[in-house]
This record gives structure tokens, C-alpha cells and sequence, in this order.
């Protein structure tokens, strides 16, 4: 982030745009709060979330009613019957949120 403050910034807002979809706004849920662990983000560089290893993709992972996680999963698990009901794959690369 230091080195790239608008790269961590969008995908921050990445992050919060597929968090987003996963809580959808609702008033009657006004005032509660979900957690976003992203310790597995914050170790990494803009770059090496933009662009993770060639076998893995970044991502969120709602692990209960109010939390989520990021990590990376490799493709061929992303590819071969991973449950997507509370999971979706986050899109860190420029220009994703402009093309969405």
C-alpha cells in the first residue's frame, strides 16, 4: 500500500464491492456489523494481489453469518466442484471494477 496507495485502494474496493454482494443492504440490519479478515492481503504487495501465482486465484470466503476471509485457492479446486454458495472469486486486476 505504501508504494501504491490508489492500487490498495481499489482493491480495497474490490474487496468491499464482493463483500457487498454477499450482505446485501438491508434496514432491518442497520447497525450490525460484519468482519473482513484480510491478513493474507496485507502480507502481500498491490502487484502480487493483482497478479497471484499462476495456479491460484484470490478469494472471499464467508466463514459465518457475519465474518468473511480472503485466501488464495488453487484453480484446480476453483475449477472442480468448490462450493460457490459462500465464496466468490475477487478480480484484483486494474481496471476490473471500470470493466464491471
Amino acid at each position: 500500500g505504501l508504494l501504491d496507495p490508489l492500487g490498495a485502494m481499489q482493491v480495497l474496493a474490490e474487496l468491499l464491492r464482493q463483500a457487498r454482494a454477499m450482505w446485501p443492504l438491508k434496514t432491518n440490519l442497520s447497525g450490525v456489523s460484519v468482519t473482513l479478515r484480510i491478513d493474507a492481503l496485507k502480507a502481500e504487495t498491490v502487484q502480487a494481489c493483482r497478479r497471484p501465482a499462476l495456479n491460484e486465484a484470490w478469494v472471499l470466503e464467508k466463514v459465518s453469518e457475519r465474518s468473511a476471509s480472503v485466501c488464495r485457492v488453487p484453480l484446480p479446486q476453483v475449477r472442480d466442484g468448490m462450493d460457490w454458495s459462500n465464496r466468490c472469486i475477487l478480480n484484483f486486476t486494474e481496471g476490473a471494477a471500470a470493466a464491471a
